[in-house]
């Protein structure tokens, strides 16, 4: 296969995962022998083979139609990131990029990084390579109050928090994995839909648990501003709309009503 192909490839890898595409399952599928090398990752770039990036497609599909994928087991190594891999990498991205993927395919050569055979994981869809970066990268638990980010399939697969440090804007520390990347990204993007400076405010009871209505609308009751010193309120509201792309947890600080399931009749 010509190597003038590798970029057209990784776009149109990207172009599918965004949408989520179940209909091209089949096309990604074949992309499972491709160990060709590319950059991801913006301003924290990998070294990554194509088959990876298309394995995580697989796996994102998978997960957000919720349909079971059969993957088989397939042959990956792990990413590198560019500055584990450069000492002193070039100031420019594109020269960096080249310098990254020839270091790589050297120690890829030398044995230094093995290509191994893994199963997918039925539940959460990871390979245990993939479960052991999440469980490493996935930051600490902040102070609360914050909204814990878990996969929608599984409630213990923390993927990350939002907060509002004491010193500074919202934070989003997410899990420094392509399932972790595109959770914030379809995290960040949800609150760009919702508003830019404000949430709609969901009604809940006195628990935290979000209101419906009986045709299983939420309840709202005007905006709550992103800067409003009631962050348990934001986080509820943010933590209601966003029950439909992953599992959420609010956790308040001491003393705090706790929040239960999110939404109720």
């Amino acid at each position: 296969m010509s190597a003038d192909t590798t970029l057209p490839r990784l776009e149109r890898i990207a172009e599918i995962a965004a949408r989520a595409d179940v209909d091209a399952i089949g096309e990604l599928l074949g992309y499972l022998d491709d160990d060709r090398l590319v950059v991801i990752g913006g301003d924290a770039p990998s070294v990554v083979e194509l088959r990876m990036v298309a394995l995580e497609a697989l796996q994102h599909i998978s997960r957000y139609n919720d349909v079971d994928v059969d993957i088989g087991r397939i042959r990956i190594a792990m990413p590198v990131a560019v500055a584990d891999l450069l000492d002193d990498p070039p100031a420019d991205r594109a020269t960096a990029a080249r310098a990254a993927i020839a270091e790589y395919e050297r120690r890829r050569q030398n044995g230094t990084i093995v290509s191994e055979e893994h199963v997918s994981d039925p539940v959460s869809r990871s390979t245990p390579p993939q479960e052991r970066a999440r469980v490493f990268t996935t930051p600490p638990a902040p102070p609360p109050p914050y909204l814990r980010i878990a996969a929608r399939q599984d409630r213990e697969r923390t993927l990350g928090y939002v907060h509002h440090p004491a010193d500074g804007p919202w934070r989003y520390d997410f899990a420094r994995t392509q399932e972790g990347a595109r959770a914030k990204q379809d995290l960040i993007m949800l609150v760009g839909r919702l508003g830019a400076d404000s949430l709609p405010k969901v009604r809940v009871d006195d628990g935290g648990v979000a209101l419906v209505d009986p045709g299983g609308a939420l309840q709202l009751d005007g905006t709550i501003d992103d800067e409003s010193a009631d962050r348990v309120t934001y986080l509820r509201s943010l933590a209601a709309f966003a029950d439909a792309l992953f599992t959420t947890e609010v956790v308040t600080p001491p003393g705090a009503s706790e929040a239960g399931p999110r939404t109720r009749e």
